[in-house]
């Protein structure tokens, strides 16, 4: 694979993670979330969001995974790049990775494989946001190869708040929460 279809795919997966987050939240603005109690559609539906950002989520900045940035970020451009990410997220570099820490718990033991753990901690989504903007933007300013994307495709801002906007229009239908 060259290195455009490289950078487009992690782009993708980007978009992957923010219209989920996007989605998710999008059936809480508003409204305290009190779902249809008759049925676990929404509340399934919901979850679903949830979970599919925080595999998307861990693509993107835990060890091991192809779209790593540690493996698209140049290797002289590390150093840089993580003290954006940092301030990008408003945390320190030892917050950041107690938060690496944290999303990885939830995929692990709750998404991947259900393991004994008995209370399931929802990891914050702003710093997924920002830390997902954040890698994005940082490759379509300094890759030249992506500079002749459609501005759907570098747009991740609006295509977050075009997500949600859309997922609290379809979530506020009669039905989806209750009567």
């Amino acid at each position: 694979m060259n290195r455009y279809h490289r950078l487009r795919r992690v782009l993708i997966v980007c978009h992957h993670c923010l219209a989920d987050i996007a989605y998710y939240r999008g059936g809480f603005s508003g409204r305290d979330a009190v779902f249809d109690t008759k049925s676990n559609f929404w509340r399934t539906v919901s979850g679903n969001f949830l979970d599919m950002a925080v595999l998307a989520w861990c693509k993107l900045f835990t060890n091991n995974e192809d779209h790593n940035w540690k493996r698209v970020v140049p290797a002289a451009d590390h150093g840089a790049f993580e003290a954006g990410l940092v301030i990008a997220v408003g945390m320190t570099t030892a917050e950041w990775g107690s938060y690496i820490a944290a999303m990885r718990t939830y995929r692990n033991k709750f998404l991947a494989h259900l393991d004994s753990e008995e209370i399931m901690n929802i990891p914050q989504l702003d710093p997924a946001i920002a830390s997902t903007i954040y890698y994005a933007e940082h490759l379509i300013a300094k890759e030249s190869s992506l500079g002749g994307l459609a501005r759907e495709d570098i747009d991740l801002r609006g295509r977050y708040a075009q997500c949600k906007k859309e997922s609290a229009a379809i979530f506020s239908r009669k039905g989806c929460f209750g009567p």
